[in-house]
């Protein structure tokens, strides 16, 4: 098995080891939010203490959050449902060369894949200002939720992407290509039958008699037709393939030439569920008949129940990296490193010695065959023109020819036997095996997260001249939750192994293992900064009484991209009754998405159903998609 095909089998086991039954986006915490875009800072319901605080000021007299209020997300940068699902199969089949269709995709994304995803259910929630000192008044909230996250994200070397998705599929295919080729010079060279041509220089052959002139001309065409034309035509194809075999390995050498100690791959896999208890304040800061600022803050509790997952793995994660997956949550970050593949030089002086030595035979064999090719269709042309005494004296050299001819192709046959391929092989196994031991897998994983961690949300919201409200929000800019961080490093095992048949978990092997180092786990609650308000749109026109535009700017420092939502909200009101529309979109993030809500009140109950998608009108060709329900009561 080639270097290629080895790293091939490496890649695949920690895109494996990245791999998960969820994906992922951004936490959307209620319908009406999904239904503007995914726009927080703008939006003012019973859900929008989850995300700012200081928006209890404006709940009027509270809000009741229901539990049947669940939000499911999927975001991705360049995979849609669909595809994510075909690459589940490949990466559920563990097979070596089927990672080469990933590869050309990553290739094609500029060697990176970001995906995440989130299930957000709200249990129990109240928000509202109960509390006055003086005549100011005090807000407070308690919230209970439980949250599902997945984030996978990972880079391909962009030489390491190219070069895996190029058209020849692994060095190792020398061995099958060179043993097809050296088969068809071998048939060749015994198939090169040595005519009799003694009786056409003997004193009984009549150059006069028209059946033997005809006799002569079948024989001469016979020899070139089932003879030197047949050795031609292989030949060249043969050495054409021999050809190819040389430019696609030296093609592949070529880009990983310039591999030295890098990071072929890094990614990250991050899955958790815990459930969060929050309990929130906010006041009034500053307040006159044009401006009113208020500010809050939220104290948080993050419960996470530590689930052993080692029976509910069964084969899907090999035995060498189980521990990693030992429970949950879980929480690791790979890369693939390799030394420079010195290997390169030794391959290209195999290539330029053995596989040329044998081009350079065959390229010999061809132009004396082409040669002789050329004198009989001379002594054809004579004959037919009765110009016999030449055609005899010219067949008189045919037979030194023909000998000349097998005797290059035996020496040929010898040099391309049985062993030939292997050898190849054999010398490039030996060569690679050195290369093999500097590829490294480093793994950091997390372990032993506390069951029980602390955050906090900070939050400032302002209204102005009754029209305007902007909102600042800071989600977990502190995070405090105890853990263990440690790194482990993994290489190939290759002693006594064939390289041709290798099953690459069956020699990954534990070389290094870290001591456990003090870490704070906040990777699936991340700090979060968004800026927005809403515009109410009365002012403009009396036909949008009861509308409003809303606008933030998302900026999650996780590595998902900065990111612009708009949204349109227009209410109905009949009575105790009303109707809700809702429109929007994002810009930025992991994926361009257009959204969708409607919502109803009865009294003071409410209900909304929101949507959102890149493709709205095709959710499996997606890269985003979101849905929600959300129920509150509102008094």
């Amino acid at each position: 098995m080639s270097k290629k095909n080895t790293i091939q089998s490496f890649l695949l086991a920690t895109l494996f080891v990245m791999s998960s039954n969820n994906y992922a986006n951004a936490l959307n915490t209620d319908a009406d939010s999904i239904g503007l875009g995914g726009d927080l800072a703008g939006v003012n319901n019973a859900f929008s203490v989850l995300k700012n605080p200081a928006s209890i000021m404006t709940s009027k007299n509270g809000n009741i959050i229901l539990p049947l209020s669940p939000t499911l997300s999927f975001n991705s940068d360049s995979l849609t449902i669909k595809q994510i699902s075909d690459f589940k199969d490949i990466f559920a089949k563990k097979d070596v060369n089927s990672i080469s269709e990933i590869l050309s995709f990553l290739d094609k994304n500029n060697g990176k894949i970001a995906l995440e995803s989130n299930v957000y259910l709200p249990i129990l929630g109240y928000s509202g200002t109960p509390f006055s000192i003086g005549n100011n008044k005090i807000g407070f909230g308690i919230n209970i939720a439980g949250s599902v996250f997945v984030k996978s994200n990972f880079e391909v070397s962009k030489v390491l992407s190219s070069g895996f998705s190029s058209t020849f599929s692994t060095v190792n295919d020398i061995k099958s290509k060179v043993e097809s080729s050296s088969t068809k010079i071998s048939d060749i060279s015994k198939n090169l039958k040595l005519p009799d041509l003694s009786k056409y220089t003997s004193g009984s052959f009549n150059i006069f008699d028209p059946a033997q002139l005809k006799t002569a001309s079948e024989d001469f065409g016979s020899i070139q037709k089932n003879t030197i034309e047949p050795l031609i035509t292989e030949g060249e194809n043969t050495l054409a393939e021999f050809d190819k075999i040389t430019k696609d390995i030296k093609g592949l050498l070529e880009t990983f030439s310039s591999i030295s100690k890098d990071k072929l791959l890094k990614g990250e896999l991050i899955a958790d569920g815990h459930a969060v208890i929050g309990v929130s304040g906010a006041m009034d800061v500053f307040k006159n008949n044009f401006v009113n600022v208020s500010a809050g803050l939220t104290l948080k509790a993050f419960v996470m129940p530590s689930i052993p997952l080692g029976d509910t793995l069964g084969k899907s994660v090999p035995e060498t990296l189980v521990s990693n997956f030992a429970k949950t949550p879980i929480s690791i970050t790979a890369d693939i490193e390799a030394d420079k593949f010195k290997s390169i030089d030794d391959i290209n002086t195999l290539l330029d010695n053995d596989v040329k030595a044998i081009t350079d035979a065959g390229k010999e064999l061809m132009t004396n065959t082409k040669d002789l090719n050329t004198k009989v269709s001379s002594i054809l042309g004579k004959i037919n023109q009765n110009e016999l005494v030449a055609a005899v004296s010219e067949s008189a050299s045919l037979r030194s020819d023909f000998v000349n001819i097998q005797t290059i192709g035996t020496e040929l046959t010898k040099k391309v036997d049985a062993n030939f391929a292997k050898n190849i092989t054999d010398k490039i196994q030996s060569s690679l095996k050195e290369d093999l031991k500097g590829v490294k897998l480093n793994i950091n994983s997390v372990t032993d997260v506390s069951p029980v961690g602390f955050g906090a949300d900070l939050g400032v919201q302002a209204i102005l001249f009754n029209d305007l409200l902007l909102s600042l929000s800071l989600e977990n800019p502190v995070v405090l939750w105890p853990s263990k961080s440690k790194k482990s490093v993994y290489g190939l095992d290759l002693e006594n192994k064939d390289l041709s048949k290798l099953d690459i978990f069956s020699v990954l092997k534990l070389m290094e293992e870290g001591k456990a180092q003090d870490y704070n786990y906040n990777l699936s609650e991340p700090f979060a900064m968004r800026f927005g308000g809403a515009y109410n749109l009365a002012k403009i026109t009396p036909y949008l009484n009861e509308g409003k535009l809303v606008a933030d700017v998302e900026q999650v420092f996780n590595g998902r991209p900065l990111a612009f939502h708009l949204g349109f909200e227009k209410n109905w009101n009949f009575g105790l009754a009303g109707v809700s529309l809702r429109l929007g979109t994002q810009l930025g993030g992991l994926a361009n998405t257009y959204s969708v809500g409607l919502g109803t009140n009865i009294g003071a109950f409410n209900i909304s159903a929101g949507y959102s998608a890149s493709n709205p009108i095709d959710p499996t060709n997606s890269k985003s998609i979101s849905g929600g329900l959300s129920t509150s009561v509102r008094f």
